[in-house]
Order: structure tokens, then sequence, then C-alpha cells
């Protein structure tokens, strides 16, 4: 992707510093493409982030700053939208890849389609496209989205989500997230260390790592707590991460009764201390579009526990043959009855866990940007043929 192929046009809302499993996907692929592009001596084409994204790119990822050209723009998710709506007018890409679905997308598709530049739209879960809008304004957002090229998205469920709201199967790629497998790995020497600075001993210690909000599922644990601190009085469970929800959970904690068998970790720059210490990861969301920090523990060699009926359970594997954990329905007597299961049978969890970094090791953020970028070179290779007929 040389200057003169018209490299595309990344439109990115979400980016480091701030932190989450969209930030997340934006900054591995984007920092895989960009060492690719060093190596080959392409242009990687433009980014359009905010000052904030800007400024921690150029201190913390300048390979991405090599790669990209990073025009300055103010801050706010309408001047993005403007600097956008600019760029298409006075330097078209050939393609443009809108890393994130939001309700901005119809004035981008407007003065793409007049510059024949086609988009690709990446859908990250249901609250891009669904839950913020009521049922009868979801046609507002399906028409936005059959004016894309291409929408991707990271997992089967979330493709058959965006059918629901009449999104033909065969515009929609399936690109799950990936991992760093070398640094999300079993670390036995990591996992002694942050067990003995909390004395935790031989307690069993279940971990979840998600941002503190109620479509998390934090409170579906709370709810489990009571009956699984009678068969394993010593278990402890660290919640890691923040959010708007952490007042309404504490109060759940401590109405509960289990506070003292619960610690909030709060946000933390690297997870992997709490996800090595652990016995179990559990995730009880039940509209979770992928789960990446499901991944990362399976990566580590600790099994998920997940609910059925969303993304999680597409990176889980249950059953007796090679379980990497366990899927449990939506029921508040089976999640309890699962994770005492789990809880009292070490060897189980110690073979899940080998099963665990096993499937870990298919998804990695290499194979995520390989399909990434296959996609948005076929739908330009489209363009073209289109405006070669």
């Amino acid at each position: 992707m040389n200057r003169a192929s018209h490299p595309p046009l990344f439109v990115i809302e979400n980016f480091a510093p701030s932190v989450g499993g969209v930030e997340t996907f934006n900054r591995e692929v984007l920092g895989t493409l960009a060492a690719r592009m060093i190596a080959s001596k392409n242009d990687g084409g433009t980014l359009l982030v905010g000052p904030k994204s800007r400024a921690w790119i150029r201190a913390e990822a300048p390979e991405i700053a090599r790669a990209f050209e990073i025009p300055e723009i103010p801050e706010g998710r309408d001047a993005l939208l403007q600097a956008t709506l600019e760029r298409i007018a006075v330097a078209p890409p050939r393609v443009i890849a809108v890393m994130r679905a939001s309700k901005r997308l119809r004035s981008i598709f407007q003065k793409a389609r007049r510059a024949g530049v086609p988009v690709v739209v990446y859908v990250h879960g249901r609250t891009s496209t669904f839950d913020r809008w009521p049922p009868r304004f979801w046609w507002r957002q399906r028409t936005q989205l059959h004016r894309a090229a291409r929408v991707a998205t990271n997992s089967d469920w979330m493709a058959r989500n965006l059918e629901t709201v009449g999104h033909a199967r065969s515009g929609i790629d399936v690109i799950p997230l990936g991992i760093d497998t070398e640094r999300f790995a079993p670390d036995p020497v990591l996992r002694a260390a942050e067990r003995n600075a909390s004395a935790l001993g031989t307690a069993p210690l279940l971990v979840t790592v998600s941002r503190l909000v109620g479509a998390k599922g934090h409170q579906r644990v709370i709810e489990a707590l009571p009956t699984l601190l009678e068969t394993f009085p010593d278990l402890r469970w660290w919640i890691v991460g923040d959010g708007p929800s952490r007042g309404e959970i504490e109060a759940a904690i401590a109405n509960a009764g289990v506070a003292h068998a619960v610690t909030l970790r709060g946000s933390l720059p690297d997870p992997r201390g709490p996800l090595a210490a652990a016995d179990l990861f559990v995730l009880l969301a039940e509209n979770e579009a992928f789960g990446l920090a499901a991944l990362e523990a399976e990566a580590m060699g600790v099994p998920a526990i997940v609910l059925a009926g969303s993304g999680p359970e597409e990176i889980v594997r249950s059953g007796k043959e090679g379980e990497t954990g366990a899927v449990l329905p939506v029921d508040r007597d089976a999640i309890a009855r699962g994770l005492i299961e789990w809880i009292g049978d070490p060897e189980r969890r110690r073979r899940a866990g080998i099963a665990a970094r096993r499937l870990a090791l298919d998804y990695t953020w290499e194979q995520t940007t390989d399909r990434f970028l296959a996609l948005l070179e076929a739908v330009s290779r489209e363009r073209d043929r289109s405006r070669a007929t």
C-alpha cells in the first residue's frame, strides 16, 4: 500500500489511552499493520483519532506514527466526523475503515458514496447497533449498515444479531479478536508471587476482568457466592476493572453478606497478575459479543466459565473432550452448581487449563490483521472492477 495506490483511511473513535476491548482491537491491529508497512516501506494510510490518542501514539507507539499519517484534529466525536468528511472531499482514499459502528455513519456513507469510496464498518457489540436504539428505531441503524460495502464483526453470535435487524449474512465477515500469546502465557512464578502477596494459600480464586457495568453479569456471581461459600468458605473472588456500576456492585456485595470474600482490584494496566493467580475465570455476561478477557485467561492456562447464548461460548470448549471451561445456562441454580463442580475438581481444572492454552494459540493479532487487511483489499478490488465496467 504505497501512496500511489490510495491507502486506506481509518476512522477511530476508541483508542488508547482509554481502555476496553474496542481500544485493544484498534491498537493491536494498527500496531501489527504498522510493523508490516515499515518493513515493506509502504504507506499504511491515514488515521483519524482525537488529540489524546494522537499524543499517546507518539509517546507509546511510535511505529504507528511512522507508518500512518495522523493529522491533528480537535477533541470530540463531532470534530472526528468533520475531519473524516473533509478528508473524503480533499483526498478520497481507496477504502474507508470505520473501526466502530456509530450513529455518525450516515454522513460518512453519504460523502463516501458521492466520492465513489467504499466503506467497511467493524461492529464490536450490541451497544453499537441495538441496545442504544429502541426497537422502533432499529431501522435507522439497519439502513446505515446496509450502505457499507462490507460489515465485519467479532463472532458468529454478533453476525446473527446483525441478521435479526435485516443485514444479509452474505455481507458480514466474522473476524475474531486476537491475543498476544507470548505475553499471555502460563506463568507459575507470577502465579506464586501473586498468591503469596495476597496470602491466598490454597484458597480457590475466581477472577473476573471487565468493565463495571450491569451488562457484564457481576450480579450473577454475587447471587451465587453465598451458596459457594457454604461449600468453600475460603473461596475468594477478585474483580478487575472499573466503571459506572462500581457503587451498585459494592452495595450488592455488602447486601449479600459476601464482602469478606470479594476484592475489587480496580482498573489495572496489566491484568496478567490476577489471571495467573486465578483457578477459574468467570464472565457471566448475557450479551457479550466476544469476551477478550476470557480468551486471555485461557491463554494463561485458566479455564473460563461463561454463559450460553452469547459470543464467549464460541471461545470456550465444553464437554469432556478437550474442554477449556464451561458454558452455563442463564439460571441461578445451574450457575451455582456449575461453579461448585469446577471449584471442587482441581484435576479437571488442570486438564482444562492445558486445553485452553492450546485453543488460545489459534487466536493471534497477526491472524486478525491478516483477515481485516484481506477484507479491505477485497473491497478495494471490487471498487476497481466496478469502475472499470
